[in-house]
């Protein structure tokens, strides 16, 4: 999704549970992302996520669009149609509908 927007100023900013170890080797396997360590949950708790993983779509404000709990191809081409909306580009598909929900 991120190369789809990124144009338009959109980012992805992975928010995990794990620790800044794995977090950071994640950002070294997978340059362009932004990844954060959050083993406390402090943001999770602060935004009432009640699992993961989740997604949340901030505009450029600030202010949360959207929340998604756990994902799916569909969940994910959804978001992509509200960033499109956000940032006034047609809306790209970014994920398979057969991509089945993740738990964790």
């Amino acid at each position: 999704m991120q190369q789809a927007y990124t144009r338009k100023g959109f980012r992805v900013i992975n928010v995990m549970n794990d620790t800044p170890e794995v977090v950071a080797r994640l950002a070294k396997e997978q340059p362009g992302l932004v990844f954060v360590a959050d083993p406390q949950k402090a943001i999770r708790d602060q935004f009432g996520v009640p699992r993961v993983p989740s997604s949340f779509l901030v505009d450029r404000d600030g202010e949360v669009a959207s929340i998604t709990v756990q994902f799916s191809g569909n969940s994910l081409n959804q978001m992509s149609a509200q960033v499109a909306t956000l940032v006034k580009l047609p809306a790209a598909a970014v994920a398979p509908v057969t991509l089945g929900p993740r738990q964790g």
